[in-house]
């Protein structure tokens, strides 16, 4: 029982966790932005390349990721005004200038180009084998989120143009990454330009990662955080099978290198251990889904028990209604009658069609309808109906004398009676 519990509950967390991913994605997307700008105005290697020797961050996209940030924090707001949304855009616009600025001066070899406009001095050390610039696939990044920014709010029934570019900045993130995992140079830059920074290329993941989620209702998101047995598979295989799938490469490429086995052991050994894994991995996902249809099961089984008790306690009362001898019915704010038991067949000689629809006073007497106004008033105005009698009219014209009992609901916006057929 209490394991049972603890699993729903770490199940239901999920879609929280993600649901916060957005805004915790801009606020670290931001904080990386000012640390490396501080960097640079406090000659600070660490902040600035975060490894020694690796490439530091420009200034410029250091800026373009704060401002990235900002646009998303401002966009993921539940409430946006019609300011804030302003702002949201234009920020967004401003980091696809600043990639597409970039992109054009690269092609047309123009100087000085956008990513030498802060810092200019220190980006031009004599010192440094390859001035700091802006890389290109960078630059290229930084189009798709200003793209993706902009149509966040853009989206079909199965597609969401944002989504897809997160995954395309997800990917050429990626990418860079695995080149200084593995060590493979042509996967960090394009040709003899400046390769993008490691933690250029994570913060890209990260705000790749955010980006997807901005808009939770959005096809692709919605896949991850819904708890059926999509969304498990979804959650579990999607990650664990990238990250196990670097790193096992990784590992084959670390131990080649000193020497551990040769190149076709490794590779054996890689496929092997990915076949291994993989069917560890789906057997895990499979056990899980058996065990949430399952729960569904006994939860189906539970609500088709309580519909079956409910369906039986309304066909009791039916019954109970229309074998009683008083007249129950519903009455609307409008004083038509809504509902009428059988008894007023036997009562009156009406049956409940006939009676359905018409107002509750013209079924009486004329010279006892202030005394029925009265009570609808009283009701009105909050006070306890007393019990009242008056004369309904039969099928055959005559008059049955009714001792009615009234009692409002204010939750059904309706009035109940009950009357019977004073005997004398």
């Amino acid at each position: 029982m209490f394991d049972t519990h603890r699993s729903t509950e770490s199940a239901s967390s999920v879609p929280v966790l993600l649901r916060a991913f957005p805004a915790t994605a801009s606020a670290l997307v931001i904080c990386v932005g000012i640390l490396v700008i501080a960097g640079w105005c406090l000659d600070v290697e660490l902040l600035k390349r975060v490894v020694p020797g690796f490439v530091a961050m420009n200034p410029a996209t250091a800026l373009s990721f704060i401002l990235s940030g900002l646009a998303l924090a401002l966009s993921i707001q539940v409430n946006r005004s019609t300011a804030v949304v302003s702002v949201a855009k234009v920020l967004s616009v401003i980091v696809l200038i600043m990639g597409l600025a970039k992109l054009i001066g690269i092609a047309a070899n123009w100087h000085p180009n956008v990513d030498e406009w802060l810092f200019a001095p220190k980006l031009t050390d004599a010192e440094r084998q390859m001035p700091n610039r802006m890389a290109p696939n960078t630059a290229f990044n930084f189009v798709l989120v200003g793209l993706s920014l902009l149509t966040l709010d853009v989206s079909t029934k199965r597609f969401s143009p944002s989504q897809v570019l997160a995954i395309l900045i997800g990917f050429g993130a990626l990418l860079p990454i695995t080149g200084y995992l593995y060590g493979v140079q042509s996967f960090r830059g394009l040709a003899s330009f400046i390769p993008m920074a490691l933690h250029t290329a994570v913060t890209f993941l990260i705000l790749a990662g955010g980006l997807f989620f901005a808009r939770p209702e959005a096809p692709l998101a919605k896949l991850f955080e819904t708890q059926d047995p999509r969304g498990v598979m979804a959650r579990r295989l999607f990650p664990l099978a990238v990250l196990l799938t670097l790193f096992l490469g990784w590992l084959r490429v670390w131990g080649e290198r000193h020497g551990l086995f040769d190149s076709a052991f490794g590779t054996a050994l890689l496929a092997i251990t990915l076949s291994i894994l993989f069917v560890i991995l789906v057997r895990w996902t499979v056990w899980t889904v058996s065990k949430l249809e399952m729960e569904r099961a006994a939860a189906n089984r539970a609500l088709l028990e309580s519909k079956r008790q409910l369906q039986e306690s309304h066909d009791q009362m039916e019954l109970i209604l229309n074998y009683a001898r008083e007249i129950i019915c519903t009455i609307d704010r409008d004083t038509r009658l809504v509902t009428v038991s059988a008894a007023c067949k036997n009562v009156l000689g009406f049956s409940e069609r006939e009676l359905i629809g018409r107002s509750f006073c013209e079924l009486h007497a004329t010279a006892d309808h202030p005394k029925i106004d009265a009570a609808f008033r009283d009701m009105q105005s909050g006070l306890a109906a007393s019990n009242f009698h008056a004369r309904c009219r039969r099928q055959n014209n005559t008059f049955a004398d009714i001792i009615w009992s009234m009692q409002k609901s204010e939750n059904h916006q309706k009035t109940f009676c009950v009357g019977r057929e004073r005997e004398d």
